[in-house]
Protein backbone atom coordinates (compact mmCIF):
# COMPACT_ATOMS: atom_id res chain seq x y z
CA UNK A 1 0.00 0.00 0.00
CA UNK A 2 1.34 3.40 -0.99
CA UNK A 3 1.35 6.21 1.53
CA UNK A 4 0.49 9.72 0.34
CA UNK A 5 2.10 12.54 2.31
CA UNK A 6 -0.31 14.58 4.44
CA UNK A 7 0.47 17.75 2.50
CA UNK A 8 -1.21 16.19 -0.54
CA UNK A 9 -4.21 14.86 1.38
CA UNK A 10 -4.98 18.18 3.05
CA UNK A 11 -4.04 21.00 0.67
CA UNK A 12 -3.18 24.32 2.22
CA UNK A 13 -6.21 26.62 2.17
CA UNK A 14 -4.11 29.74 2.51
CA UNK A 15 -5.27 32.54 0.28
CA UNK A 16 -3.23 32.53 -2.89
CA UNK A 17 -4.36 34.27 -6.07
CA UNK A 18 -4.65 31.71 -8.85
CA UNK A 19 -6.38 31.30 -12.17
CA UNK A 20 -6.93 28.13 -14.16
CA UNK A 21 -8.40 27.64 -17.60
CA UNK A 22 -9.57 24.03 -17.44
CA UNK A 23 -10.98 21.82 -14.71
CA UNK A 24 -8.98 18.63 -14.25
CA UNK A 25 -8.16 16.58 -11.19
CA UNK A 26 -5.20 18.82 -10.33
CA UNK A 27 -4.43 17.54 -6.84
CA UNK A 28 -4.71 13.95 -8.04
CA UNK A 29 -2.30 14.74 -10.88
CA UNK A 30 0.23 16.26 -8.46
CA UNK A 31 -0.05 13.19 -6.24
CA UNK A 32 0.45 10.86 -9.22
CA UNK A 33 3.60 12.72 -10.28
CA UNK A 34 4.91 12.66 -6.71
CA UNK A 35 4.37 8.88 -6.57
CA UNK A 36 6.01 8.32 -9.95
CA UNK A 37 2.80 7.57 -11.84
CA UNK A 38 1.66 9.13 -15.09
CA UNK A 39 -1.22 11.51 -14.24
CA UNK A 40 -4.57 11.41 -16.04
CA UNK A 41 -5.11 14.95 -17.33
CA UNK A 42 -8.50 14.37 -18.87
CA UNK A 43 -10.30 17.68 -18.62
CA UNK A 44 -13.76 17.35 -17.15
CA UNK A 45 -15.04 20.82 -18.05
CA UNK A 46 -14.03 23.75 -20.22
CA UNK A 47 -14.30 26.70 -17.86
CA UNK A 48 -12.25 29.38 -16.18
CA UNK A 49 -11.79 29.47 -12.42
CA UNK A 50 -9.83 31.70 -10.10
CA UNK A 51 -9.30 32.86 -6.55
CA UNK A 52 -10.08 36.42 -5.56
CA UNK A 53 -8.41 37.82 -2.45
CA UNK A 54 -10.70 40.13 -0.49
CA UNK A 55 -8.98 43.43 0.33
CA UNK A 56 -7.80 44.21 3.86
CA UNK A 57 -7.01 47.58 5.39
CA UNK A 58 -5.20 48.53 8.58
CA UNK A 59 -7.48 49.24 11.52
CA UNK A 60 -10.14 47.76 13.76
CA UNK A 61 -12.99 46.12 11.84
CA UNK A 62 -16.39 47.74 12.46
CA UNK A 63 -18.31 45.99 9.65
CA UNK A 64 -17.57 43.21 7.18
CA UNK A 65 -19.62 41.39 4.57
CA UNK A 66 -20.56 37.87 5.68
CA UNK A 67 -19.61 34.93 3.46
CA UNK A 68 -23.24 33.84 2.82
CA UNK A 69 -23.86 37.18 1.09
CA UNK A 70 -20.89 36.60 -1.23
CA UNK A 71 -21.91 33.00 -1.92
CA UNK A 72 -25.20 34.28 -3.36
CA UNK A 73 -23.35 36.15 -6.12
CA UNK A 74 -23.05 34.48 -9.56
CA UNK A 75 -19.99 32.27 -9.98
CA UNK A 76 -18.88 32.18 -6.34
CA UNK A 77 -18.12 28.54 -5.52
CA UNK A 78 -16.82 28.81 -1.97
CA UNK A 79 -14.66 31.03 0.16
CA UNK A 80 -13.75 32.31 3.57
CA UNK A 81 -13.99 35.71 5.22
CA UNK A 82 -11.29 35.77 7.89
CA UNK A 83 -11.87 39.31 9.20
CA UNK A 84 -14.42 39.65 12.03
CA UNK A 85 -15.96 42.70 13.67
CA UNK A 86 -13.62 43.77 16.46
CA UNK A 87 -10.50 42.29 14.83
CA UNK A 88 -7.45 44.53 14.61
CA UNK A 89 -6.06 44.18 11.07
CA UNK A 90 -2.41 44.83 10.41
CA UNK A 91 -2.09 43.49 6.85
CA UNK A 92 1.45 42.70 5.84
CA UNK A 93 2.89 44.40 2.80
CA UNK A 94 2.57 41.21 0.82
CA UNK A 95 0.57 40.12 -2.21
CA UNK A 96 -1.42 37.61 -0.18
CA UNK A 97 -2.50 39.99 2.60
CA UNK A 98 -6.29 39.83 2.63
CA UNK A 99 -9.49 39.72 4.65
CA UNK A 100 -10.47 36.41 3.06
CA UNK A 101 -10.89 34.86 -0.36
CA UNK A 102 -13.49 33.44 -2.73
CA UNK A 103 -13.16 30.86 -5.49
CA UNK A 104 -14.91 31.91 -8.70
CA UNK A 105 -15.96 30.14 -11.90
CA UNK A 106 -17.34 31.09 -15.29
CA UNK A 107 -17.40 30.03 -18.93
CA UNK A 108 -14.32 32.13 -19.76
CA UNK A 109 -11.84 34.49 -18.12
CA UNK A 110 -13.80 37.61 -19.11
CA UNK A 111 -16.88 36.32 -17.29
CA UNK A 112 -14.82 35.40 -14.22
CA UNK A 113 -13.20 38.83 -14.19
CA UNK A 114 -16.62 40.50 -14.31
CA UNK A 115 -17.84 38.30 -11.49
CA UNK A 116 -14.78 39.16 -9.43
CA UNK A 117 -15.50 42.86 -9.93
CA UNK A 118 -19.08 42.24 -8.73
CA UNK A 119 -17.74 40.53 -5.57
CA UNK A 120 -15.38 43.44 -4.91
CA UNK A 121 -18.32 45.82 -5.35
CA UNK A 122 -20.42 43.84 -2.87
CA UNK A 123 -17.66 43.27 -0.30
CA UNK A 124 -17.64 45.74 2.56
CA UNK A 125 -14.84 46.08 5.08
CA UNK A 126 -15.16 49.12 7.35
CA UNK A 127 -12.31 49.90 9.73
CA UNK A 128 -11.43 52.66 12.18
CA UNK A 129 -7.84 53.63 12.98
Amino acid sequence: METVPTCFCHPDEAAQPVAHRFAAAGLGAVTDVYLGRRPDLTYTRDRAVGTLLLPARRGTVTAVTALPELLRLPGVLRGEVTARVGDRLEPARASNACAGHVHMAGRNSRIVEGRMRAVLGAFRLDVVP
